[in-house]
């Protein structure tokens, strides 16, 4: 994570296995990443601390949404 005022890095969020395809922030600033691991995976927006991980039902994760409350997401796969 990079300062959008002036492009410092902030900070590294450690934990899928794969690579990651999607990234969403909820309203309460919590960041949401999807992976190639099969997994969604929430961090705290304000320490990065990890909070839920999250099984894919299918493979891979490459699009996220996040509801207006935060408690709804939806992911997206495209796959072959």
């Amino acid at each position: 994570v990079w300062s959008a005022t002036d492009g410092a890095y902030l900070q590294t969020f450690i934990g899928h296995t794969d690579l990651v395809g999607a990234l969403a922030v909820g309203p309460y600033g919590n960041l949401f990443s999807g992976s190639s691991d099969g997994t969604v995976r929430e961090w705290c927006g304000n320490d990065g601390a990890h909070l839920r991980t999250l099984q894919s039902d299918t493979a891979g994760v490459n699009g996220l949404a996040v509801g207006q409350d935060g408690g709804l997401f939806v992911r997206g796969y495209c796959g072959t």
